[in-house]
């Protein structure tokens, strides 16, 4: 009763239906496996998960020396690659950066807030630019480009063009 039930659906029913019915997993083909767990996309996707990234990622490599840890395939150079990556993105250097980016937000928050109500439209994309600019140079220069500012600034007036 179920099966028959099961082809007499679309496609996006039938997997839905299949998913409640095998507990979020479904082989949809011989080379092919569908989760629908959050712990399966950890398995998965774990640095540690016994998986092979695709040779796919090979096309976005410009030349052979061009690796980094989203185009590598190779397992040993990806884990050299990600124990240089994860000092800097450790708990504690994350942290020590939080008061630089939230000055830079509260800043960014008064500029872009005017008023109680309805404010005149902005261009998010050019401010959120600035926003990312000014954190970065911050953090990577040890000085802020203030290019979120209003006015001059040493790079142009890149919110009024």
């Amino acid at each position: 009763m179920i099966f028959s039930t099961l082809l007499h659906q679309t496609y996006d029913q039938w997997v839905l239906l299949s998913f409640t019915l095998f507990f979020g997993c479904i082989r949809i083909g011989p080379n092919t496996v569908l989760f629908n767990t959050p712990e399966a996309y950890r398995d998965i996707y774990n640095y540690k998960a016994n998986v092979k990234k695709n040779k796919t990622y090979d096309a976005w490599r410009r030349n052979e020396r061009d690796a980094n840890t989203l185009n590598v395939t190779d397992v040993a150079i990806h884990a050299k690659k990600r124990k240089l990556l994860n000092t800097v993105f450790s708990d504690r250097a994350v942290r020590s950066t939080l008061d630089f980016v939230i000055n830079h937000l509260d800043r960014w928050n008064e500029l872009t807030v005017t008023g109680d109500g309805w404010s005149e439209p902005i261009n998010l994309t050019k401010w959120s630019d600035c926003l990312v600019f000014d954190i970065l140079g911050d953090l990577c220069f040890g000085k802020s480009f203030d290019t979120k500012e209003p006015g001059e600034t040493t790079l142009g007036t890149y919110l009024t063009s």
